[in-house]
């Protein structure tokens, strides 16, 4: 087995295989549809390393710009890895490692094969991959009856979504509260409403939960669009109505407007996974998104 960087010629070959891994491949498919393989350390970019045997692309491993490593190696993982950090370490100024995302199982063990060890921010938990095909969405009763909407945000809205941005943060990523957390949650909400990205669900006309999608990827020739949800948060007292089923469900009703034929998410919440499941998600596998209490130097 041989391992080395990608370049542009490899495009293709590493299109293909991602569409073989389309569910837990979103993060990189979608940067490499935006950025292509270079890496100036600009927005979307990463340097991209391939493990290969007999000419045949085994996996793939990405060092984002940053500082995310995206894992989709079943095969030859510990190769590309060395031979990706090893290239940003020489050549992006010793690009450090933020997290560590990807089917779980491999991110296990590019932390062992790492010796970045569970005292230095401890893993995450056991997240379910679950996937749907638009085509087979259920469309939640109230939707349908119109008892309760979903819609984009209105401007004068963003200022509580971004509320809502920093609570999912903490509640759900670990975030630390403060003035830095507010900023990044209100240039975060800013960009999914130019982007077209974020929806809200609305009882008597009055946003009661959000869903966004975190990773959108465009339809192409023999590639079906894809979308991943993320952002998806209820605040605490409007809890336990359904309201996430609709700001999910209009999110998802609008990306098959646009001819999305899939969606994906990934979640560690049993109550989120019996609510995806309600509109038709069914888990597909399991994943995981490990992010460091402090950037973490390559060995």
């Amino acid at each position: 087995m041989e391992a080395r960087l990608l370049g542009r010629d490899d495009l293709g070959l590493l299109e293909d295989f991602l569409r073989e891994h389309r569910d837990s491949s979103m993060f990189l498919r979608c940067n490499l549809q935006r950025a292509g393989l270079e890496d100036h350390g600009e927005r979307f970019q990463a340097t991209y390393a391939g493990s290969f045997r007999a000419g045949k692309l085994l996996g793939v491993v990405a060092h984002t710009w940053k500082g995310f490593v995206l894992l989709q190696a079943p095969e030859g993982l510990e190769p590309a890895l060395r031979a990706a950090l090893a290239h940003t370490s020489a050549h992006h100024g010793g690009r450090k490692i933020v997290g560590l995302i990807g089917p779980r199982a491999q991110v296990q063990q590019a932390r062992a094969s790492l010796g970045l060890s569970a005292a230095l921010s401890p893993p995450s938990d056991t997240e379910w991959l679950m996937g749907l095909d638009l085509a087979d969405l259920l469309v939640p009763e109230p939707l349908r009856i119109g008892s309760l909407e979903y819609r984009p945000p209105l401007s004068r809205e963003h200022a509580l979504l971004a509320e809502w941005r920093a609570a999912y943060e903490i509640e759900s990523l670990g975030a630390e509260p403060g003035e830095a957390l507010q900023a990044s949650a209100a240039q975060r909400v800013s960009e999914l409403c130019e982007a077209g990205h974020i929806w809200v669900a609305l009882s008597r006309g009055v946003p009661v939960s959000m869903a966004a999608f975190n990773a959108v990827l465009s339809a192409a020739p023999g590639s079906p669009g894809m979308v991943q949800l993320g952002s998806v948060y209820t605040p605490p007292a409007q809890r336990g109505r359904g309201f996430a089923q609709i700001a999910v469900a209009g999110a998802l009703l609008s990306a098959r407007e646009w001819g999305t034929e899939r969606a994906v998410l990934f979640t560690s919440n049993p109550s989120a996974v019996r609510s995806y499941e309600r509109v038709g998600f069914r888990r597909v596998g399991e994943y995981a998104a490990d992010v460091f209490a402090q950037p973490q130097p390559a060995p």
